[in-house]
């Protein structure tokens, strides 16, 4: 298949490129970006996440996906609650709720209190009305809406879990 050649080797000189102008880049470099953080920090960033979650769509769709290390998991659950959370623009309608996420296989916890202002994210350890426990890369694929709430634990209310989930507008 010469096409499919054409386009591996074009698929593979471009990552290639793109690894080689992010490695000599110095990481606050003034660039454009869509989002507040306008530096090559960010571009190496999200490169990284964007990379892990489409690496695990990619695997998924051919049958047996490994999990995101974890290390690049957990900091992809940080950047979803500090930067993907606060553009929803719709209010999620819980007042007084909270949702507590924890990772089984390293640091990492967060609760979002659901208020009529919006969700406030701390990095803490304190009862939900909902938990979800589970490894970094399950979180994060949680979030994602790559892996459903069936496939995390789940100790609480799991309708505001799902609500939430299904609030998020990821298209």
């Amino acid at each position: 298949m010469p096409e499919r050649d054409v386009a591996v080797d074009w698929f593979c000189s471009a990552a290639e490129q793109l690894v080689t102008t992010l490695t000599v880049a110095d990481p606050d470099e003034p660039v454009w970006t869509w989002a507040q953080q306008k530096d090559v920090a960010f571009v190496c960033r999200r490169m990284a996440q964007e990379t892990a979650v489409h690496r695990w769509d990619a695997e998924s769709a051919a049958g047996d996906p490994s999990p995101v290390e974890a290390g690049i998991a957990t900091d992809g659950v940080d950047e979803f609650l500090d930067m993907w959370l606060p553009g929803e623009e719709r209010p999620f309608n819980r007042p007084g709720e909270s949702i507590h996420l924890h990772q089984t296989d390293g640091e990492g916890e967060w609760v979002l209190y659901c208020r009529s202002e919006g969700i406030a994210v701390e990095r803490s350890h304190a009862k939900g009305s909902v938990a979800v426990r589970a490894p970094a890369s399950d979180l994060l694929l949680l979030l994602w809406r790559r892996v459903p709430p069936k496939d995390v634990e789940v100790f609480g209310d799991e309708q505001l879990l799902k609500e939430f989930l299904a609030w998020m507008d990821l298209d």
